[in-house]
This record gives C-alpha cells, sequence and structure tokens, in this order.
C-alpha cells in the first residue's frame, strides 16, 4: 500500500514537471516578433524657416549619433551613426534605423544622444539626447518618428514681475539671465498662463523654437521688430512646462514677455526700420493731408499662431470723441475703408491688409473704432482706434 502511494507520488510530480516544462516550452516557442522602422531628420539651420514642421532637433554641430533601443531589463539594440549634414540640401537629412526581432507585448525604450563640438570648443560633448518610452510593439511592422532634445546649461524662465509695463498688458512677464558665457541653445520654463509670448535676442540671429519632445514647433512666427529679432509664439495650456530654443548666433541676453491679446498684427515702420507689434486698443493716427495728398493708407499684417483656422471678421464704428476732445463728425466711419482684409486664416500664415483715409476738405479730425474678431475660436477681439485729419484747404 506504500509502495503504491510513493508511486502515486512520484507520477504527480513527474506530470507537474512535465506540465510546467511543456508550458514554458511553449511560451518561448511563441513568443513573436516584429520590426521597429525609425527615423530622425537632421534640419538645416542655415535657412529661415526649416522645411517641415516635423523636423525633429538635431544641433548642426553634432557628429555622432548614438541610438539605444532597451526593455526593463536589457538592451537589445546599439547603432551608432555618423551624421553628415548637407547645407544646399532643401530637404532635412534623414536618419533611418531599421531594427528586426523586436519582442512583441513588451515595454520598449529608446535613448538617443548626439555628440558633437560646441562653438568655440576642440572637445566632444553632448549637444542633445532624449530618453522616449516607446510602448509595446503590437504590429508587424511598426513606424515612428523620434525627437531629440537641446542639451544646454543655459536655463532660463518666464516670471511674472509685476510692472504693468508694455503693449497695455495687466503684468510684464520678463525672459531674462545673465550668463558668464555667451549661448546658442535654451531651456526656457512656460509662465504657466496660456497665451501669445514673445521671446527676443539682443542682435539679429533666427531663432528656432521646440516643443517639450524635441519637435519644431510650428505654432510660432519669427518677426524682425524694430525693437529685437524674436519669435512670437502660443502656449496652449494654463500650466508650466518646457520649449526649447536654437540660436543661429550665440547670445549673452535674451528678453520676452507675455502678450495681452489674442490676435497679432503688426505694423512696418518706415522710419525705425522694422515691424511693430501694434497693441490692442492702441491708436494709429494718419498724419494730417495736404490738398495735392487727398488719400493715405497704413498697411498691417495679421498672423494666425494657432493650431487651428481664423474665420475673421471686422467692424468700424464712430468714435464719442476725438482726442482733442471735440465731437467727431457723424460721418467719420465713412472716411476709413478696409481693403484685402482675409477672411479666412489657416494655421501658420500671415496676410496683409491696408486701412485707407480718405477725408473731405473741411479739416475736421475724425476718430473710428475698429473692431477685428474670430468667432467661435475663443480668442478675444482686437480693437484698434483710427484718427485721422483732412487738409482744411
Amino acid at each position: 500500500m506504500k509502495k503504491n502511494k510513493k508511486h502515486m507520488q512520484f507520477v504527480r510530480i513527474s506530470l507537474l514537471i512535465f506540465a510546467l516544462g511543456f508550458f514554458f516550452a511553449c511560451s518561448l516557442g511563441t513568443q513573436r516578433y516584429g520590426k521597429l522602422s525609425l527615423s530622425i531628420e537632421v534640419p538645416d539651420y542655415l535657412k529661415t524657416e526649416t522645411k517641415s514642421n516635423n523636423t525633429r532637433f538635431i544641433h548642426p554641430n553634432g557628429n555622432i549619433l548614438n541610438f539605444e533601443l532597451y526593455t526593463q531589463r536589457r538592451v537589445i539594440h546599439t547603432q551608432t551613426i555618423t551624421l553628415n549634414p548637407q547645407p544646399n540640401n532643401p530637404n532635412p537629412q534623414t536618419v533611418s534605423i531599421s531594427i528586426d526581432k523586436v519582442p512583441y507585448n513588451v515595454s520598449l525604450f529608446a535613448k538617443i544622444t548626439v555628440y558633437g563640438k560646441k562653438t568655440g570648443e576642440n572637445n566632444e560633448s553632448i549637444l542633445g539626447q532624449n530618453t522616449i518610452d516607446i510602448g509595446q510593439l503590437r504590429y508587424p511592422t511598426q513606424k515612428l518618428t523620434l525627437g531629440v532634445k537641446p542639451v544646454s546649461g543655459a536655463n532660463v524662465a518666464y516670471e511674472d514681475l509685476g510692472q504693468g509695463q508694455g503693449q497695455g498688458q495687466d503684468q510684464v512677464i520678463n525672459l531674462f539671465e545673465y550668463f558668464e558665457t555667451s549661448a546658442d541653445t535654451f531651456n526656457i520654463e512656460m509662465f504657466p498662463k496660456k497665451g501669445l509670448y514673445t521671446f527676443s535676442v539682443e542682435r539679429y540671429a533666427d531663432i528656432y523654437l521646440y516643443d517639450s519632445d524635441g519637435k519644431n514647433y510650428p505654432n510660432s512666427f519669427l518677426i524682425d521688430t524694430v525693437e529685437m529679432p524674436g519669435r512670437v509664439f502660443y502656449h496652449p495650456e494654463d500650466k508650466a512646462s518646457t520649449y526649447y530654443a536654437y540660436l543661429s548666433e550665440e547670445t549673452y541676453y535674451l528678453s520676452g514677455y507675455k502678450l495681452d491679446q489674442d490676435i497679432l498684427i503688426t505694423r512696418y515702420e518706415d522710419s525705425m526700420g522694422g515691424d511693430e507689434i501694434v497693441g490692442s486698443e492702441g491708436d494709429v493716427y494718419f498724419d494730417q493731408l495736404s490738398s495735392d495728398n487727398p488719400s493715405k493708407e497704413i498697411t498691417f499684417t495679421i498672423y494666425n499662431p494657432y493650431p487651428f483656422t481664423l474665420n475673421l471678421k471686422y467692424k468700424i464704428e464712430n468714435a464719442d470723441e476725438v482726442s482733442n476732445p471735440a465731437p467727431s463728425p457723424a460721418d467719420s466711419k465713412d472716411k476709413f475703408k478696409f481693403t484685402d482684409f482675409p477672411k479666412v486664416l489657416l494655421p501658420g500664415k500671415s496676410e496683409k491688409f491696408t486701412v485707407n483715409f480718405h477725408p473731405d476738405n473741411s479739416g475736421d479730425t475724425y476718430r473710428v473704432k475698429s473692431t477685428i474678431s474670430a468667432p467661435g475660436a475663443g480668442v478675444s477681439d482686437f480693437v484698434l482706434l483710427f484718427t485721422g485729419t483732412g487738409s482744411g484747404t
């Protein structure tokens, strides 16, 4: 009887070992693999604008790109690529990485590091890097585009200084930092309030802006203002985040502020040789007109820095008083006319329009309120106050 019990126990243990072995064998045998294709674009920074909104950041001085693909436990692929950007090539250089036998249903991570020589230095250093959670491979072939974040010791931040200056905004948010040495790459800590922001340098330089994933940020415009060249860009959230900026020239000083308006309009100043950002509720004056110059016009540029289309409208109303102050003639609104005003403005586009002033010879001063709006877009109206005086002859 005892022998039978021992025999039965032996059979059970044997069956258990066999079942476990079969299970593990099946598990190993059913492990599936797929192919992962990755691409990274090396943009040409010598042009005013990059060619593609999908361009990712790689420092133009980068020589080597090191790529690692790994799971939580081990590295499963490494690759070192020599970068060779062609400045005269109209298209960004594309770095392609193809990896076979990537396991299914396993958490994957990628680490990208760009090495090169910084301006004025002989030794190679890290110029850009990123560690990215790719997720799990679930298809036989999967294609991704990965970004590289700039690496820089130059950290700057928008701060609420509460000075109440500049373009009529309730508060000024300055972006500034003093450096012992100049830099061309910056990490920008955003102020936690959505809206339009400026970012300028003390001398001319192309300014390229990237989001927190290292992707070229499309919701921005490079504007050569009369003060300093800079970008105006849209920050879409009421929370802090990090942007990255690369300049075509090194700089010691940066500045910027938050615009107290949602619609971006500039006016070219002949006397200053650059564009001026026009503030909402701002006064625009037509010079007193001579008898041989019965009309005058001012040209503006309106921009769409948003990721959605703006359907634009405008209206002109008589203002109650002129600045002298004397009653404004009742027919003031008939003396001003908009031409070439865009009804639709697509994301990332800008258009010019002109305001004409054509008074009679009474010598009266006319003042009107012009309101530009984008119904349904969730942006506030933009107001301009126009004043013009006829010749009186």
